[in-house]
């Protein structure tokens, strides 16, 4: 028979709720490289989904603006501020994430 209280629940990969889920369990004071695709946020995500940075970028950050996305009014790139903002420790990415989560009700 199967044992349903030991079964461990995680957010679905390629979600906002996911990457925040991720960034709470690392510790908030350690420092990423924005801009480095090798050790940025993102790339440290991806590895821990057993995925790589590239599809992250394609799947989390162009769907769902987490890394830039075009503004149809304005015509350029803007940059959501979840990776690019400073200061970059994992616990102010994890703060911005909440945010943008809550601004996305």
């Amino acid at each position: 028979m199967f044992d349903f209280t030991t079964v461990e629940t995680k957010p679905v990969p390629f979600t906002l709720p996911s990457l925040y889920a991720w960034l709470r369990e690392q510790p908030p004071e350690w420092t990423y490289t924005w801009g480095n695709g090798c050790v940025c946020q993102f790339a440290q995500y991806a590895g821990s989904i057993g995925s790589n940075y590239s599809e992250v970028v394609d799947r989390l950050g162009r769907a769902a603006g987490v890394m830039s996305e075009i503004s149809p009014d304005k015509g350029n790139i803007e940059h959501t501020h979840i990776g690019v903002n400073s200061p970059h420790t994992m616990g102010a990415a994890a703060d911005r994430c909440r945010k943008a989560m809550e601004a996305r009700g």
